[in-house]
């Protein structure tokens, strides 16, 4: 018997959740498939006592909850019991950790009957497609199934290890590659390392010059000059150089290969990556009073939705406040102020104002500031009030806080009082 049946609190306290479930959870059951996972999470273990199996799709919507806070709260069900849980329809909370929870228990079962059941499911953990291969048989669809484990998941090495050795017809260059890939652009620089051995030749060169230039390595450079064309062109190596660059404090001749390579790299790519560098970039290179540059790197034109607009406001801050051209300026500005979202609208507007102002047409500045002020919820909002009244002040000042703000803000919260 269950914890839960003999706490009569915790009965109490689990209705809630039942109600909240019970539409979903009483349907006909479905099957869920398991995600890609490099290693199932583990739990601290509750004192739960273990479920029971016929709890399953068949049950009550109370007795699969008992079932499911004990599969959740105690990390040692049987895979058979994880099974028969997941028969259930996939509305239950930390349904990828019950997934994982139960590859996690096949890697250690030895009954030859439920190896044969469950092994024919979609599996993604490393250990238990090893264990079914050397329980029930290779096949190929184990095979498959560890190809998608290797490029997907299983960083950890004891995962890879498993992986490799059970399967290592599977574990092709080309997967390898993939599997590289990923988890370098991740950052998983130790696993990244494991998986160098099994790419091909060529490749492990590159990948050798990708990974030194992550680790900052001084050689990375070299590494890189000895590089065929074919493998300098890749546009994930001319990233991680152009971020070795930026650490080296070498703005100028990251903004040259930004460039000569960069731009290109990143129409070819298409990585949120490359923008994040640039912005970076483009802030030192300001810090350092190289504008022009700096222009040049916060314009990415190769993003698109908020990261555009993003650069855009960037840009147009760089165009008005360190190259003092207001007509740019307000090319970059306008965008935002077309935008659906109030923040980005009222800032939109409020740098369109600034913009026009230094352009000496105070009518149009004050129009845009006017709409701005529309927006008194937002940031932008309150300085274009600020800014209308001849405020500027108002950070500083909180009780200067202009009457039309406040009078905006309390119309919002009150509008039949307005």
């Amino acid at each position: 018997m269950s914890v839960l049946h003999s706490s009569a609190w915790r009965r109490q306290a689990i209705l809630p959740l039942a109600a909240l479930l019970l539409s979903a959870c009483s349907a006909p059951p479905e099957t869920g498939e398991p995600t890609a996972s490099s290693a199932p999470a583990e739990a601290v273990p509750q004192p739960v006592a273990a479920p029971s199996p016929s709890a399953g799709a068949g049950s009550s919507v109370s007795d699969r909850l008992t079932v499911w806070l004990s599969l959740v709260g105690s990390p040692h069900a049987s895979a058979q019991e994880y099974a028969d849980f997941l028969k259930t329809r996939p509305v239950w909370p930390r349904w990828q950790l019950l997934q994982s929870r139960m590859q996690q228990a096949l890697a250690k079962e030895t009954d030859p009957a439920v190896l044969g059941r469950l092994c024919t499911q979609t599996l993604s953990y490393g250990p238990a497609l090893a264990q079914c291969a050397a329980q029930v048989g290779a096949s190929s669809h184990l095979a498959a199934e560890a190809k998608q484990a290797w490029m997907n998941g299983n960083d950890a090495p004891a995962a890879a290890s498993a992986l490799s050795g059970a399967f290592p017809q599977a574990l092709t260059q080309e997967a390898s590659w993939l599997r590289f890939n990923r988890e370098e652009k991740a950052g998983l620089l130790a696993a990244a390392r494991q998986t160098v051995p099994y790419l091909s030749a060529s490749r492990q060169k590159q990948a050798q010059a990708r990974l030194a230039f992550r680790a900052n390595d001084a050689s990375a450079e070299t590494l890189a000059a000895a590089l065929p064309a074919s493998e300098a062109s890749d546009p994930y190596l001319i990233l991680d150089h152009l971020r070795w660059l930026r650490t080296q404090k070498r703005d100028t001749d990251a903004a040259a290969l930004w460039k000569s390579a960069g731009v290109e790299a990143e129409a070819k790519a298409r990585h949120p990556a490359f923008w994040r560098e640039r912005d970076a970039l483009a802030r030192e290179l300001v810090l350092a009073g190289q504008n022009e540059d700096a222009l040049f790197l916060a314009n990415d034109t190769a993003v698109t939705g908020a990261t555009r607009l993003d650069a855009q406001f960037l840009s147009g801050w760089i165009a008005l406040q360190k190259l003092h051209n207001p007509t740019q300026a307000e090319v970059f500005f306008k965008p935002l102020a077309d935008s659906s979202a109030l923040i980005t609208k009222s800032r939109g507007f409020y740098w369109l104002g600034r913009a026009r102002l230094a352009a000496q047409d105070n009518t149009s500045a004050q129009a845009d500031w006017q709409k701005a002020a529309s927006y008194p919820g937002t940031f932008y909002g309150q300085m274009a009030a600020a800014k209308l009244a001849g405020n500027e002040t108002t950070l500083l000042a909180p009780d200067h806080i202009p009457q039309s703000v406040t009078r905006a803000l309390a119309a919002e919260r009150d509008p039949a009082g307005s």
